[in-house]
């Protein structure tokens, strides 16, 4: 989890830096491995 949520924090600050969408592609991809696991 520590990992997942610091690789979370550094590609959401990226996205926001390019393209906002992306957070929210990434924000769903978390949500699916949650659910996964």
């Amino acid at each position: 989890m520590v990992i997942s949520n610091g690789l979370a924090t550094n590609l959401n600050f990226l996205n926001i830096n390019f393209f906002p969408t992306l957070t929210i592609i990434i924000i769903l991809i978390i949500i699916i491995i949650i659910l996964i696991i």
